[in-house]
């Protein structure tokens, strides 16, 4: 421990593992919300983007369009798609900061030479 750091309780370390949770879920959010918002893009011109003629590796290849359509089996089946792709790409997208946060967390108990 460093010169100057007070020695921490347990209850205060989960208070601060409290914090960095939390923040870790609220970038999470709001990285899925704003993944929801631009749902068309994210579905037309990244995931379905294979489907269209004018995809680069396709030029690559000299190959024409694939025809697929969509299939709904469920009334709902739609939104939760939507909303499970959301999630996803909001969990990737955020993974760089949920691992900030997770270093800020474990960094101070590291010795220097462990921190290497």
């Amino acid at each position: 421990m460093a010169a100057g750091e007070a020695e921490m309780s347990f209850w205060d370390h989960l208070e601060v593992l409290r914090g960095t949770l939390f923040r870790s879920v609220l970038v999470i959010t709001l990285v899925s919300i704003v993944v929801f918002c631009f749902k068309s893009f994210v579905f037309d011109d990244v995931i379905l983007a294979p489907t269209r003629s004018d995809f680069f590796i396709y030029k690559w290849l000299r190959m024409g369009d694939m025809q697929m359509s969509l299939v709904n089996l469920d009334i709902s089946a739609q939104f939760f798609v939507h909303l499970q792709v959301a999630f996803e790409l909001g969990f990737i997208l955020s993974f760089p900061y949920v691992c900030f946060e997770i270093w800020k967390f474990i960094a101070p108990a590291l010795y220097r030479n462990e921190k290497k």
